[in-house]
């Protein structure tokens, strides 16, 4: 028991040294503003609001910033209170992400665990040591979100003894954090149905759990609030079309966009680079070289798939947006490294459209790292270039044909690496 419990303890301060090390790091160099998204200016005065607002039973304060449920600012403004006077305000802030991190490191470690120790461990450590899992641990919103949604899809898809109440309770955590958190779960709970991994009735159990927790927003707390919270959200761009069907209606971008999306919405200026991506790509084709099936864990597959198929379905996309997609990354490359698998049905070609845009991450993944390294915006460029094409001519129509080789190569891997090399197929 007592060895359990350092294990725990060894598997949460682990990661919280390193992004200790390295925030605060950028903290005392002064730094820090330029890896910060300009929502911590508002989600660290709003959070304290909000927790003087519950003191003092004052609700009318949860309809300030009301574009968002509230529970992550609120875990924010908690810590800023508790710490602020020590570290700062954004210090404060900063070392609640670092928390929640390391506590999202560790459920990753127990959900690779039910596969087997070693990938718990594996997976465990590229979470845990990406430079792009650890630059955005200060995803202010999405960080906290991330936690309780993957808590909640531990117990309900993962965990041998199932609890439907507790990954409800986790499920409706996430969706007061924020509400992309609702889309990911119906994503997850429609791939996971479409090839039978759980039981579509405790899906929508856990479903109705985490709606009605989030039912309990103060923000919905009088008639009046909902047409502000409407007009905020409206305003704030969630209500757009989404993206897939914004760039696909120019044809100059069905090509560029599969690409951006999946692979190269992850660079950024002064983001750090992911590289788990690329760690999967090594293991892939090292595996194809020596005539070796590829096998993984099907459940982390789905869910990694499910995942970048939600952000082509986003009506709007920030690069702090793909940090969903590294727990299930994380486990779905530890699960290849450990070439173990955990279903012997096979779904033929079923499992092409599923295998599609981790296609796309992993056979890009090294251009990706160079571009990260070197021109972050580069496909961003690339995309201006095809969208001046009247004045730039040839050069906008050399641009849009290597987004179609990209395109055509990525389908490509796909298909003869990922697919026909596959153990499912």
């Amino acid at each position: 028991m007592r060895s359990l419990y350092l294990k725990k303890v060894y598997l949460f301060f682990s990661p919280f040294i390193v992004r200790t090390l390295i925030w605060f790091y950028f903290i005392y160099t002064k730094n820090i503003h330029s890896l910060l998204v300009y929502d911590a200016f508002i989600y660290i005065p709003t959070g304290v609001k909000y927790v003087n607002g519950l003191i003092n039973l004052d609700f009318k304060v949860f309809l300030e910033n009301c574009e968002h449920p509230p529970l992550a600012k609120i875990i924010i403004g908690i810590t800023v209170i508790l710490f602020s006077k020590i570290l700062g305000e954004i210090g404060a802030a900063v070392l609640s992400m670092i928390i929640i991190s390391s506590f999202t490191a560790l459920i990753v470690y127990k959900i690779g665990s039910t596969m087997n120790k070693r990938i718990g461990l594996i997976s465990w450590l590229l979470f845990s040591l990406d430079p792009f899992s650890i630059h955005w641990a200060i995803a202010w919103l999405d960080t906290p979100m991330l936690l309780f949604m993957i808590a909640g899809i531990y117990y309900l898809f993962f965990r041998e003894k199932k609890n439907i109440w507790i990954a409800g309770i986790f499920f409706g955590l996430s969706f007061l954090c924020k509400y992309t958190s609702v889309a990911i779960f119906l994503f997850l709970i429609f791939f996971f149905k479409l090839f039978k991994i759980t039981s579509l009735k405790k899906s929508l159990i856990a479903l109705l759990i985490g709606i009605f927790i989030l039912g309990l927003n103060p923000q919905y707390w009088g008639s009046k609030h909902f047409m502000q919270i409407f007009i905020k959200t409206r305003n704030a761009g969630f209500m757009n079309l989404p993206l897939i069907f914004t760039y696909l209606k120019d044809p100059r971008f069905h090509f560029w966009f599969f690409s951006y999306i999946w692979v190269f919405s992850n660079n950024h200026i002064r983001t750090f680079p992911l590289i788990i991506s690329f760690i999967g790509f090594i293991t892939i084709f090292y595996r194809y070289l020596n005539h070796e099936k590829l096998r993984y864990n099907l459940k982390s597959l789905l869910w990694l798939s499910a995942t970048l198929f939600l952000l082509a379905f986003l009506p709007k996309h920030w690069v702090y947006y793909n940090i969903i997609i590294i727990p299930p990354l994380s486990l779905f490359v530890a699960s290849l490294i450990n070439n173990s698998m955990d279903r012997e049905d096979k779904y033929s070609y079923k499992l092409f459209p599923i295998l599609i845009p981790i296609g796309f991450l992993m056979a890009l993944s090294i251009l990706s790292i160079i571009l990260a390294l070197v021109f972050p915006s580069g496909w961003l460029f690339i995309g201006d270039l095809i969208r001046n094409y009247r004045i730039l001519k040839v050069i906008s129509i050399t641009a849009y044909i290597l987004t179609i080789i990209l395109f055509f190569l990525s389908l490509l891997y796909t298909y003869f690496i990922l697919l026909k090399n596959n153990v499912y197929f």
